[in-house]
């Protein structure tokens, strides 16, 4: 008879291999280094955030974690990219729907990376037979080997890229729950709130495979977000909307751009500066930009909120900074 950790670690090399299968022009990962088309990062994050927002506005649908991370898995399939954060949504939604549980979504505190969780138990010291997928780097591994690979400074390198070392090493910090299923009844209830509408789904058919099939995918985007404006009349549905069209702006500048990289690229520290779409804000947290000359900002300032809320600030963070 399997152990628990052997059936974990059965499912999770399933859903690492299919997610890697899907990731055709990589990810802002080192090991995908020979085929990442990175401007696709932002075509995948403005159909994500636009997509969750029609479920709500025109179809009276939700936009909570489980519309989330199957918007994100529906993204990798139709792009062909993803990095950490698309991945370990797209893997928990596809272990969700193999009925595995206990899983987690997770984040490291410093690193500010996305990983999976297998067979925590919370009354045990998260339980003996835990396991981390892992998706980005391509590694499963027990739990109890998490402080080693935080060691391991060769490991989880971003793509080659100018100054990437000033980045803090992926895994620095601590783990911090970002999403849990630890039950059968969560795990019924997650699969009843992954309520999509089919109009939306049908956004994301097809895969594009040449830089001419993203242009053209990229007027559809547009012509979403035209529809879309007409009908935000919230703070948290403009904060989407908003999200949105960073990408749509930094994914139209790229397309104009003779590469098909986003090389070379540089990452800066800022503190008070902070872009909301309309005006700016001081205070005094750090802020990361991302640019392609070292004076030439390509995309919004995003803040990076100490309390790491997942669907507010992570995702924001994660839209430019990996």
């Amino acid at each position: 008879m399997k152990s628990k950790r052997d059936v974990y670690r059965e499912n999770a090399q399933e859903t690492l291999k299919k997610i890697r299968e899907q990731l055709v022009y990589g990810s802002n990962a080192a090991i995908d280094d020979d085929r990442s088309d990175h401007k696709r990062v932002f075509a995948v994050r403005a159909m994500v955030t636009m997509s969750a927002l029609a479920n709500a506005l025109l179809f009276n649908k939700g936009t909570d974690f489980p519309v989330m991370a199957k918007l994100n898995s529906l993204a990798i399939e139709k792009y062909g990219y993803g990095n950490c954060g698309e991945q370990s949504l797209a893997a928990f939604d596809d272990l969700v729907q193999k009925g595995i549980y206990p899983i987690d979504l997770c984040v490291t505190s410093e690193g500010i990376h996305q990983l999976l969780l297998l067979g925590r138990n919370p009354d045990s010291d998260l339980g003996e037979d835990a396991i981390i997928l892992d998706t980005w780097t391509k590694k499963i591994y027990p739990l109890k080997d998490l402080p080693k690979m935080q060691a391991d400074r060769e490991s989880g390198k971003y793509h080659s890229c100018p100054e990437t070392d000033k980045l803090p090493h992926y895994l620095s910090g601590k783990l911090e729950f970002l999403q849990s299923i630890q039950t059968q009844k969560d795990l019924i209830e997650f699969k009843k709130n992954m309520d999509i509408d089919n109009r939306i789904i049908n956004w994301f058919a097809g895969k594009i495979t040449t830089n001419e099939e993203l242009k053209m995918d990229f007027v559809k985007i547009v012509s979403h977000y035209n529809e879309l404006e007409l009908s935000i009349n919230t703070a948290p549905a403009l904060k989407f909307f908003l999200q949105a069209k960073n990408n749509i702006e930094t994914l139209n500048i790229l397309l104009k751009k003779s590469s098909q990289q986003l090389q070379p690229c540089f990452f800066h520290k800022e503190k008070n500066l902070l872009n909301n779409g309309s005006k700016n804000h001081s205070d005094n947290k750090v802020h990361y930009i991302i640019t392609s000359q070292p004076n030439e900002p390509i995309a919004t300032k995003i803040k990076i909120n100490e309390n790491k809320q997942f669907q507010d600030e992570i995702e924001q963070l994660n839209a430019f900074l990996k």
